[in-house]
């Protein structure tokens, strides 16, 4: 019972801590205020000794259930013939993800001491508990990776937002605050997209999916409206408290021994991430060659960032939340897929 009442103190002092930094950020216009206040607010709190350590772990797989259900409700009965026209942008942003793994992983390795497999993991766009979890399994150092990948992950969710905004200077800073669309409130109706949204999860970890919260209730609620009927949508105050509850995921990983290992990296860490920034920028100017997407959409779909933090910054900056997500998607199952294959070739070694 005691662990139970620590599980809900942690779990609304970090709502409450990223509440309050999303109050804050969106009181200063800031984009994508209620995601990036999570992230500082929580971060703060994290370097001022609050430890959050009775978080409950199903915490972040509901979450991913939520944003999951929410990408599925995108999906329609015409939907089918956008995705046939995405195949082709996908696999190039796959392919091109997976060899700027191998290109940045060599630049960090030129500027340190660390093993091949070590820093092309720590520039892979796959995920800090993703690349971590490799990083134990293929004896690479785990410290470093998951260093790398949280400074990429926050450059990237930071710096991101602000050249978006010079591509789209008409859309409000937050789509949260947006008047002009018609409100969803709570109804018993949305429960059977919850359940649709829960049960997809569940089956997602039962097949041991990457992402598998995100990744089962995507294709139980996409599955279910394109074959049946369109699913009941969700209020989009729970969108909101959702990306909350993501911020404050990526502000955990905040720590003192994470900046001591940045400030003894800065220059290679700040190298690296500046090149797979760039290299996002110019695939983004490919996709816009490719498509008939607008500028937007490109930049965030071909971001190395990640599907959540992504179809967030798509739904409150007005670029296609399904276009990204799904190309977001499409890229990280490549590199937790292909990835592993390849570091486990005798070339690395």
């Amino acid at each position: 019972m005691n662990n139970v009442w620590l599980a809900v103190r942690d779990s609304v002092l970090l709502y409450l801590v990223g509440w309050l930094g999303w109050r804050l950020l969106a009181r200063l216009k800031v984009p994508a205020a209620s995601l990036l206040g999570g992230v500082v607010a929580v971060g703060m709190a994290r370097l001022a000794g609050i430890q959050f350590a009775h978080l409950p772990a199903f915490l972040q797989k509901g979450l991913q259930v939520v944003l999951g259900t929410f990408i599925g409700l995108r999906f329609k009965k015409n939907t089918l013939p956008e995705l046939k026209r995405l195949a082709l942008p996908s696999l190039l942003v796959s392919v091109w993800m997976l060899t700027s793994c191998f290109a940045v992983g060599r630049i960090f390795q030129r500027l340190t001491r660390v093993t091949p497999v070590t820093a092309i993991l720590g520039a892979a766009p796959g995920g800090i508990a993703e690349m971590t979890l490799l990083a134990f399994n293929l004896d690479a150092d785990a410290v470093v990776v998951a260093t790398l990948q949280l400074m990429r992950l926050l450059a990237i969710v930071f710096i991101i937002p602000i050249l978006a905004l010079r591509r789209a200077e008409d859309v409000p800073f937050n789509n949260e605050s947006k008047d002009s669309k018609p409100k969803t409130h709570w109804q018993w109706s949305t429960l059977i997209t919850l359940l649709v949204g829960v049960t997809g999860g569940i089956i997602g970890h039962a097949l041991d999916l990457p992402a598998a919260g995100l990744l089962g209730a995507l294709i139980a609620v996409g599955l279910s409206s394109i074959l049946f009927r369109q699913l009941p949508p969700l209020p989009e105050s729970l969108r909101v408290w959702a990306q909350i509850g993501i911020g404050g995921m990526i502000g955990l990983n905040f720590s003192q021994e994470t900046l001591l290992e940045l400030t003894l990296m800065a220059g290679p860490v700040l190298a690296a991430t500046a090149v797979v920034i760039a290299s996002g920028l110019v695939l983004a100017a490919l996709l816009r060659r490719l498509t008939d997407w607008d500028a937007l959409t490109c930049l965030l779909a071909a971001a190395p960032g990640g599907v959540t933090q992504f179809f967030i910054l798509a739904c409150e900056l007005g670029a296609d939340p399904l276009i990204v997500s799904l190309l977001q998607l499409s890229r990280f199952v490549a590199i937790v897929l292909v990835l592993p294959l390849l570091l486990r070739l005798p070339l690395w070694y």
